[in-house]
C-alpha cells in the first residue's frame, strides 16, 4: 500500500513536472538545455507533493480525531438526556399524587360530603405525602446544585 502512495505521488509529481517544463519553454520561449529546465521542473514538484500529501495525510488524521471525539461527546449526551429523562419522569410521578389527592380532598370538604372526622383523617393524609414530596423536592434541588 505504501509503495503504491510512493508510486502514485511520483507519477503525478513526473506529469505534471513535464507538463510545467514544456508550458514553461512553450509560453516562456525559453532556450535553456532541456537537462537544465527539466530537472529543477521535476524536483520541485516532486518535493512539493510530498510536502502536500504529508498536510493531507496529517489534516485527515486530525479529521478522524476529532470524529471520534464528537461521536464520544454525542453518546454521552444521548445517555445524559436519557437518565434526565428518567429522572423527570420518576420525579412528576412523586408529585402528581399528593397533589392530586390534595385537590380531591378539597374538593369533597367544598361539596361537604365529607365529615369533619374524615376531613381530619384525610388532612393528616395528605400532610404526610406533602412531607414527603417536599422532601423530594429538597433533595433534587440539591442534587442539581452539586
Amino acid at each position: 500500500m505504501a509503495f503504491y502512495k510512493l508510486w502514485k505521488t511520483v507519477s503525478f509529481s513526473v506529469l505534471g513536472s513535464i507538463l510545467a517544463y514544456f508550458l514553461f519553454v512553450y509560453f516562456l520561449d525559453v532556450k535553456t538545455l532541456f537537462w537544465e529546465g527539466f530537472i529543477p521542473t521535476l524536483l520541485i514538484p516532486l518535493v512539493l507533493s510530498s510536502f502536500v500529501e504529508n498536510y493531507i495525510l496529517n489534516t485527515n488524521r486530525k479529521l478522524n480525531e476529532n470524529l471520534a471525539t464528537i461521536e464520544s461527546q454525542s453518546n454521552l449526551l444521548f445517555q445524559d438526556n436519557q437518565l434526565k429523562t428518567k429522572l423527570l419522569s420518576i420525579l412528576s410521578h412523586n408529585l402528581h399524587s399528593p397533589t392530586t389527592s390534595l385537590g380531591s380532598i378539597l374538593d369533597l370538604s367544598n361539596k361537604a360530603t365529607i365529615n369533619p372526622d374524615e376531613f381530619n383523617d384525610l388532612k393528616l393524609r395528605i400532610k404526610g405525602q406533602l412531607e414527603t414530596t417536599e422532601h423530594i423536592l429538597d433533595n433534587t434541588l440539591n442534587w442539581i446544585k452539586h
